[in-house]
């Protein structure tokens, strides 16, 4: 009997082990997902195209990103936290923005690393033809505006010139 005993305790530990194993391929399949969706950010020509409301006034209340949201989720209420936040030319958060500013800023926070400017991030990321949640649409070519798109076929949210934050 202990020999069956003792092979079963063996077959239960390797079930285990090979439980923790597939734990951490599905970890590093999920960073390995949001690593691509990030070489996706896309560019995109949205000139004249509706951006999304905010307030003109104030701060938005600071969104916590919980577990059950995905990294483009944190990513767009990262930015949506800062509607209100005033637009400073060069400035890189966090309190004031330009937009390729609230970008990085917003991208940085999830880990991810993009250059300063519109132009060198629309030079960084790869060119899409239908923007997702999260990718980076630009103006111009070099870009002279970046945003990060919302969904909704029009909708982004971005810093602009003369304005409090990111909104239209």
């Amino acid at each position: 009997m202990e020999g069956i005993t003792g092979k079963l305790d063996k077959i239960l530990a390797a079930l285990s082990a090979m439980s923790t194993d597939i734990a951490v391929i599905k970890s590093q399949q999920q960073q390995t997902n949001a690593d691509r969706r990030l070489t996706a950010l896309g560019t995109v020509a949205m000139a004249g195209h509706r951006r999304a409301r905010g307030p003109r006034r104030g701060r938005s209340p600071r969104v916590e990103p919980g577990p059950e949201m995905t990294i483009v989720d944190d990513i767009i209420a990262l930015a949506t936290a800062e509607i209100g936040s005033p637009y400073v030319y060069g400035d890189e958060g966090p309190d004031t923005f330009d937009c390729s500013g609230l970008v990085q800023y917003v991208y940085g926070l999830k880990g991810y690393k993009l250059p300063r400017t519109a132009a060198q991030q629309q030079k960084y990321v790869k060119p899409v033809t239908n923007p997702l949640p999260g990718d980076l649409v630009y103006w111009g070519d070099p870009a002279y505006h970046t945003a990060i798109y919302i969904g909704g076929g029009e909708d982004h949210l971005s810093a602009e010139t003369g304005r409090q934050g990111p909104h239209d």
